[in-house]
């Protein structure tokens, strides 16, 4: 009998924990998503629709076609760490499509 009172214990020890784990959790995610909006309206609202020049660092010039667009340093460093990532100091900005295709492409300049 003793030892049913134990597992009893057990099981309802890591229960309540177990509650607040989860709680947590699900407010941690809804804190990342509120973060994910307010990055995609950032880069929504600094996106450079192609076809257009963008100029890298004073060093190149990207020639950005027609259904691309350029997603500035400061937005794309927010998207990304809202993604998840650890952009760095050396992000120039994003090239992202503009029909609505899932993938992005990171542009960086290293100064050597």
């Amino acid at each position: 009998m003793r030892h049913f009172y134990f597992l009893l214990f057990i099981v309802a020890w890591f229960g309540l924990f177990g509650r607040a784990s989860i709680a947590e959790e699900k407010a941690q995610m809804i804190d990342t998503a509120a973060e994910l909006q307010a990055a995609m309206e950032d880069v929504n609202a600094t996106l450079r629709p192609g076809p257009q020049d963008i100029d890298v660092v004073s060093q190149a010039r990207l020639k950005l076609p027609i259904n691309f667009a350029f997603v500035p340093a400061a937005a794309a460093t927010r998207l990304l760490t809202a993604f998840g990532n650890r952009p760095g100091n050396d992000l120039v900005g994003l090239v992202v499509p503009s029909n609505g295709d899932d993938w992005l492409l990171v542009i960086r300049y290293i100064a050597s």
